[in-house]
């Protein structure tokens, strides 16, 4: 890859001449700091491990795009989406993915703790393995989406709807949920789940 073909010189390119809309190429072991990607359409992209730091992705879509050993430190998300997306082994611990929307993707062994999901749509995706520890996942909207062996302890999940998402494989312990619990209505869970939320709605399971 020569210089000129790196993954920032890229990016300036497609905001001069291509309507902010890169697609195709595969970029490995790129740097990004400080760059403005938002708004920009990725296509058939792939980014191997790449950094991203203070990055301003807000309302980027990714369409068909693989990211794998990627890291993303203190980047902002907001209003993105995500299509038939693939996305594994990444780091994106504290980043701000409010109102995004999530469809069709494969996201597997990431590490999202402390992250901002509020107001997303997650529809036809699949979670495995993915770390979302005390994240805020309020007003979350779940439609079709497996999540195997994903922990939310100690996320926040007001008003998120997860009616029909089997939780079961899932850590749910220290989930923020509102005082009767409405936002487990209709999702399956575990026997050992069942005293978790017995806990939480102040019933002493002997």
């Amino acid at each position: 890859m020569t210089k000129e073909e790196n993954l920032a010189g890229t990016v300036r390119k497609a905001r001069l001449y291509d309507d902010d809309c890169l697609s195709g190429g595969c970029f490995s072991g790129q740097e990004l700091e400080g760059e403005d990607l938002a708004g920009l359409e990725l296509k058939e992209v792939r980014l191997s491990g790449c950094r991203f730091r203070d990055c301003d992705l807000t309302g980027v879509s990714f369409y068909s795009c693989i990211l794998e050993n990627c890291a993303f430190e203190h980047c902002r998300f907001s209003d993105s989406y995500w299509k038939s997306t693939e996305m594994k082994g990444c780091k994106a611990d504290g980043g701000d993915f409010r109102s995004s929307r999530v469809k069709e993707c494969w996201w597997t062994d990431n590490l999202l703790r402390y992250t901002n999901f509020s107001d997303s749509r997650w529809e036809r995706a699949t979670l495995e393995r993915c770390d979302f520890q005390e994240s805020a996942l309020s007003d979350l909207r779940l439609r079709g989406t497996i999540l195997h062996q994903v922990d939310l302890s100690r996320t926040e999940l007001f008003r998120a709807v997860l009616r029909g998402t089997d939780l079961s494989q899932c850590a749910i312990d220290g989930i923020i949920v509102s005082e009767n619990c409405a936002e487990l209505r209709g999702a399956k869970i575990s026997a050992y789940q069942a005293s978790v939320v017995a806990r939480l709605l102040g019933i002493q399971v002997i």
